[in-house]
């Protein structure tokens, strides 16, 4: 009876945290309005459409990413491959994508709480500091609502990769790549202790899949391993002895060899297949995610990154191999995450977790260090109620923000009616290779709805993006005949001009262009490049 109790409370704090992600959405989307439709995304759009042109790549039946958003074609390469599987099942089921990427992302955050549930069992804390460090992990949050009336935005607002609760209130990639790190993680931890081949193989299995769907886990399970290995290497008697064959089986039969084993050929991969297309490498180079400062990264991630330092200090002495890995989780991802390196901030995923699993272990510590002692016991449980309390106001005023944004139809979360009816027509009556010239903010939205190649849209993925941009903003606040002239540089394509409210916005004109479609206040109009089109060649 009582495991059942406590299986009911795990499971309905899960239910909690998928109700919290998911009810701003459906009011965002009841909130539309019959002249506007929700865009999917209220946290960071420019990277959820993006996601979405990953997924056009899949519903359109492909497996190679090029960037959609950047002018010029390449043979592309087989990466960002989770997504582009979801469009084909997209594609499959007959699903719109937006629909398929909020399913993956709930499914995705489902697998993830039953991940952090077993993953914590691990480490065998009290009854009721389990539960509260559970409901903490995946609903907390740090101290960044302090700053608010300080206008100062942190991490815990954004830098959705350090938290498991934003992970995954913003796509399935975050939260689905942290269950496959725990998991790995659980297996690396059952090997330590008693090894077996059904681990490794488990193991190496599950980092071929992170290295698809999270590559930037690898390294940091690499890193995280790797210390354990060298920690092991050097303390054991084999390497004491010279027995060079002994240390090295140690290696081979350690966690981080199937890792490698398992993730890094997906990695190496990723990493030439971009340096040899000009156009992935050129997105690659401005791909830059730096690490906020320090007192930002603190004070997102605190009050248990603090307290999980406090208790390190003071319970040194008291530590397993599960702890052990924490440890070299959570300060080897800190340090990390400040080497001068241009994705920086990727040594910062999920470093949340280990924080607060390490601040609970040492409020636990404390509780047992003073046995039959009631005001321990109390002092402990106050403790990690006050943690909790301080932990959940981030998350609780994030869910709360998109309610202005929705009131107002904020355009950056929806498209009007018109819009979606011109991307629609757009993707019927027009050849896959077509460039659509639009403003920066209706590049966003074309090729996640109709897969086709604008000037400029993403702020990395449209390569030399800076330079792309301030030329699309010249030409389409300027003089049309500007862009005519442009489109004459695109002779082996069909080039077409989108004018819709965003652009109406930058330059309030009627362009004296043939039109091909008008309705819903958004027209399409040809440019001529090769000597004009009709609307029969649209057809062809």
């Amino acid at each position: 009876m009582a495991l059942r109790r406590e299986g009911a409370f795990f499971g309905c704090a899960a239910v909690f945290m998928c109700a919290l992600i998911t009810l701003p959405y459906l009011y965002a989307w009841l909130a539309a309005g019959p002249d506007l439709s929700f865009g999917g995304f209220l946290l960071n759009p420019i990277d959820g459409n993006s996601y979405l042109a990953k997924m056009y790549i899949g519903w359109r039946g492909g497996w190679r990413f090029t960037l959609p958003y950047t002018l010029e074609t390449s043979d592309g390469a087989y990466i960002n491959l989770f997504y582009i599987f979801l469009g084909h099942l997209a594609r499959w089921t007959g699903l719109n994508l937006i629909y398929v990427f909020h399913i993956a992302r709930l499914l995705a955050a489902m697998l993830m709480a039953g991940s952090v549930f077993r993953f914590l069992r691990l480490f065998r804390l009290d009854s009721r500091l389990e539960k509260i460090s559970y409901v903490l992990l995946i609903i907390g949050s740090g101290l960044g609502w302090l700053g608010l009336p300080f206008d100062i935005l942190t991490s815990d607002f954004w830098v959705a990769e350090i938290f498991p609760f934003l992970s995954s209130y913003t796509n399935p990639h975050f939260p689905l790549g942290l269950t496959l790190m725990l998991e790995i993680l659980r297996a690396g931890v059952n090997i330590l202790s008693a090894p077996g081949t059904g681990w490794k193989f488990r193991m190496a299995g599950l980092s071929l899949l992170l290295g698809v769907v999270l590559p930037f886990g690898i390294p940091i399970l690499i890193l995280v391993f790797g210390a354990t290995a060298i920690s092991l290497v050097i303390t054991s008697t084999q390497f004491k002895q010279n027995s060079r064959r002994n240390a090295f089986k140690l290696l081979i039969d350690h966690p981080v060899a199937w890792v490698l084993l398992g993730g890094g050929p997906v990695v190496l991969y990723e990493y030439w297949a971009i340096q040899l297309d000009p156009l992935l490498s050129g997105w690659n180079a401005q791909n830059l995610t730096p690490t906020p400062p320090v007192w930002d990264l603190a004070i997102s991630l605190s009050p248990p990154l603090l307290l999980a330092a406090i208790t390190n200090i003071k319970f040194r002495r008291r530590k397993n191999s599960e702890q052990k890995l924490l440890l070299a989780w959570m300060w080897l991802g800190l340090a990390s995450s400040y080497i001068p390196f241009g994705l920086q901030r990727r040594f910062t995923l999920a470093l949340y977790l280990p924080a607060v699993i390490l601040a609970f272990i040492g409020i636990d510590a404390y509780r047992v260090s003073r046995p039959g002692n009631v005001g321990g016991e109390n002092k402990a449980r106050l403790l990690s109620v006050l943690l909790l309390i301080l932990a959940l106001p981030t998350n609780f005023v994030l869910v709360a923000s998109s309610y202005p944004a929705t009131q107002r139809h904020d355009l950056s979360i929806y498209l009007t009616r018109g819009e979606i009816d011109a991307y629609k027509w757009i993707e019927d009556n027009t050849p896959p290779d077509t460039l659509i010239i639009a403003s920066p903010s209706s590049g966003l939205f074309i090729p996640a709805y109709t897969g086709r190649r604008v000037i400029y849209g993403h702020p990395f993925e449209t390569v030399d993006a800076d330079s792309q941009k301030s030329q699309l903003e010249h030409l389409i606040s300027g003089d049309i005949s500007a862009v005519v002239a442009f489109a004459k540089g695109f002779s082996d394509r069909r080039v077409f001009l989108f004018w819709g409210p965003r652009e109406i916005a930058l330059n309030n004109i009627s362009p004296d262009l043939p039109v091909v479609y008008r309705s819903g206040g958004v027209t399409l109009y040809t440019l001529s490049p090769a000597g004009g089109f009709t609307e029969n060649d649209l057809n062809q």
